[in-house]
């Protein structure tokens, strides 16, 4: 009897408190969207670079290609969320950041609207929830919603968002640039009616515009 009743206990605990970090986000918390910083690929280029020779040239191009590159798909993606977003406050970051905001190192770390660190921008110790673009384990690319210590948001919280690949790869004939953004505007207006509909199922949320 014990056991069952310690077995209740835990199960009805755990249940209770899926939710509150959903409501938390809400009411007082903020989502930190994770941006591409590129910085490995961008290191390997630089490096190529210093190196010299006849494909100097050549590097120097590609270096200016994929920085122009990430800045529009950041830019993308921080304008997808400022006009689709509603659900909780938003603060941006690049993914090189992610171990200073778990070990709780939030100085000098969030980006303003023009990407730039920004200090004046701080959590000031309130909870929040990291967006991060990853692949599923079939290849998918998503969205997913991550703890502070990284790990995975699971069902039956909402926890994940598919890009949608097969509109992307068709809308890129036309223009690439315009795929990214119609990509990433879609992604965050899904995302936030997620979350929205998963509290007002439970009746924890008003209306969002």
């Amino acid at each position: 009897m014990k056991r069952i009743l310690i077995f209740l206990y835990l199960f009805s605990s755990s249940h209770w408190a899926l939710p509150a970090q959903i409501t938390e986000l809400n009411e007082k918390g903020v989502l930190i969207v994770r941006l591409e910083s590129g910085e490995a690929k961008l290191k390997t280029i630089q490096n190529l670079i210093e190196k010299g020779g006849t494909s100097k040239q050549y590097w120097e191009q590609q270096l200016e290609t994929v920085q122009l590159a990430l800045e529009h798909k950041n830019r993308a993606i921080v304008a997808a969320f400022e006009q689709n977003y509603r659900f909780s406050e938003v603060f941006y970051m690049y993914d090189v950041d992610s171990k200073k905001l778990t070990e709780g190192a939030t100085e000098a770390i969030f980006l303003n609207k023009d990407l730039a660190k920004d200090n004046n921008i701080q959590l000031n110790d309130r909870p929040f929830i990291i967006a991060a673009e990853a692949e599923t384990e079939s290849g998918a690319e998503g969205i997913y919603l991550l703890r502070p210590n990284l790990e995975r948001l699971e069902k039956p919280l909402p926890h994940f968002v598919k890009l949608n690949n097969l509109f992307f790869l068709f809308n890129q004939f036309s223009s690439q640039k315009a795929a990214i953004e119609k990509r990433y505007q879609q992604a965050a207006k899904r995302l936030n009616n997620k979350l929205r509909n998963y509290l007002l199922k439970r009746g924890r949320v008003e209306e969002v515009d």
